[in-house]
């Protein structure tokens, strides 16, 4: 996580880390907004975003997650891509995402020549 942030790309910020027998614990920032899962899509509609809307902003969703991977790509950072792996930000008037934050980072791969 701390050669994605000082790659200038999105990622939570690590609060305190662990390492027992091997294995490590990163406790990260809790990142704003919502997450493509059912319970928070339902706060969209109680927001007052149509299906319409929500088809809209999936489309745009995806479109940035895709110039997302071509950065992380480019980067040296591997991961799989998938909506549900992403936090969103939102701007409720415009009913557009404003920021997408990618989490669940257990299986990227890192292979940067300066680390």
């Amino acid at each position: 996580i701390q050669a994605v942030r000082q790659a200038e790309l999105p990622g939570p910020r690590p609060i305190a880390k662990t390492e027992q027998a091997g294995a490590y614990l990163i406790l990260m920032e809790k990142i704003p907004g919502i997450s493509w899962r059912k319970k928070d899509l339902q706060e969209l509609t109680k927001l007052g975003y149509s299906n319409k809307d929500i088809a809209q902003l999936q489309k745009q969703a995806e479109q940035s997650m895709e110039e997302l991977k071509t950065k992380f790509d480019q980067a040296g950072f591997y991961r799989s891509w998938k909506l549900k792996d992403m936090v969103f930000e939102t701007d409720n008037k415009s009913k557009k995402i404003t920021k997408m934050t990618p989490v669940d980072w257990e299986r990227t791969k890192i292979k940067r020549a300066l680390l």
